[in-house]
């Protein structure tokens, strides 16, 4: 069997790290050497395209290569080998030397061998790339993610268009117990295949010392029960409103839906609220001294809105959130936010911000009559909505099985 060829030209077992530097570096080299050689030309990307004759996409993408800081990042962006040596053929024809032409030839092929070599396709040679550049969250697109949603789509015979969890923490009876109404739902899932379950929620809560707590449906003076189950925000699902079917499994509180057909005619939206009171906030040790709000993505789901709505009677001001994806081949759908190590985080980059005070801020494309909702919720526990500060947190096309996850630091003593 024939030796695979070294598209770096050294030992045949050289690490892939060291073979991507110098393509990447030689491809950059040689594409900014083709773009000084042309007659005349200026140094912009119109310049190269009006040059060459060749598509603006195409005249982009090596103007961007070639004038690229980092070579790593830019990975996406090389053109195929077919449209640089169309390029390379204009190029002669425009008086460009040949050395100039030859050392682009040259690189690009050796930059296929290496995409061959260690990753089988650019695919995936681009995202073994992006953790070397510096810049990771980039090697997990938007475009790579929404197609594995698709695809997850028709492997688990569900989707949803948005998945939104909405925190409201309040103060509690004393300063070191805070109350929290949980709205959460699911705005168009369908069914793509008969006898898929179609689970609406799967709440797990707990305190800061991960003691588990019982939620209660709003205005209910008794604790949940098994088989009762959060209450349904008829006023804003799909109508007829959907039947639900709510049943506690291995301590979680999971709810269901019991009639949805198959495909368009089937699409559903379903919202449900309940309030927790007496929940912790704050335990010992003091490097816990936190708050973690999470969304657990179990269905296939086009964008993930995170809310956390804080009383600024709580803590006043607080420091800007962080947000993570968290996944593990080994823990699947781990819903506890503290099984997570740093290293499993994955390459994406939350949007996450404060929004500002009060209920006027929460509109969004993503949940329809989502500000009203929320108003209609507080106002069924006597909150007002102007006392809150609220923070976002946005993930489009989150992959199956992972978390989404913003954490808050919270002072020593509260305020109430």
């Amino acid at each position: 069997m024939p030796k695979a060829r070294n598209p770096a030209g050294g030992a045949q077992t050289e690490a892939f790290e060291p073979q991507a530097v110098a393509v990447m570096h030689g491809l950059r080299d040689a594409f900014l050497g083709l773009l000084e050689g042309l007659p005349g030309s200026g140094s912009r990307a119109v310049d190269l395209e009006k040059a060459l004759g060749v598509s603006r996409t195409l005249g982009w993408q090596i103007h961007r290569v070639a004038t690229s800081h980092d070579p790593l990042a830019v990975a996406a962006h090389v053109p195929g080998l077919a449209a640089v040596e169309q390029a390379l053929r204009s190029a002669r024809a425009a008086g460009v030397a040949e050395d100039r032409v030859q050392r682009v030839d040259e690189a690009m092929r050796r930059f296929e061998d290496i995409v061959q070599h260690h990753a089988g396709d650019r695919a995936v040679f681009v995202t073994m790339l992006g953790s070397l550049a510096g810049e990771p969250a980039a090697s997990l697109d938007l475009r790579t993610r929404r197609q594995a949603f698709r695809l997850e789509s028709q492997v688990w015979g569900v989707q949803v268009k948005t998945f939104v969890a909405c925190a409201v923490l309040a103060p509690g009876s004393d300063p070191s117990l805070m109350d929290m109404v949980l709205i959460r739902g699911l705005r168009d899932v369908r069914r793509l295949r008969a006898g898929v379950p179609m689970q609406v929620s799967g709440q797990q809560i707990v305190d800061s010392d991960r003691k588990p707590t019982v939620p209660m449906p709003l205005d209910a003076d008794e604790p949940l029960k098994e088989g009762s189950g959060p209450s349904l925000l008829a006023g804003f699902c799909s109508q007829p409103v959907p039947r639900l079917e709510t049943r506690i499994e291995d301590g979680c509180l999971n709810t269901f839906l019991s009639d949805a057909e198959l495909g368009n005619s089937g699409i559903k939206t379903v919202y449900l609220a309940d309030i927790t009171r007496g929940m912790r906030w704050r335990s010992e040790p003091q490097d816990r001294n936190h708050h973690i709000r999470t969304a657990t993505v179990l269905k296939p789901s086009e964008v993930v809105v995170l809310d956390t709505l804080i009383h600024r009677d709580m803590f006043g001001t607080l420091p800007a959130p962080t947000a993570r994806v968290h996944g593990s081949l080994a823990r699947l759908g781990e819903r506890n936010p503290y099984a997570y190590r740093d290293d499993e985080t994955l390459p994406i980059e939350p949007e996450h911000r404060r929004l500002g005070a009060g209920s006027g801020v929460l509109t969004t494309p993503h949940v329809p009559r989502y500000r009203e909702m929320v108003e209609s919720v507080l106002a069924g526990v006597g909150w007002d909505p102007a006392a809150f500060d609220a923070y976002r947190c946005v993930v489009e096309y989150p992959p199956l099985g992972s978390m989404v996850w913003t954490r808050f630091a919270f002072p020593e003593r509260g305020l109430w």
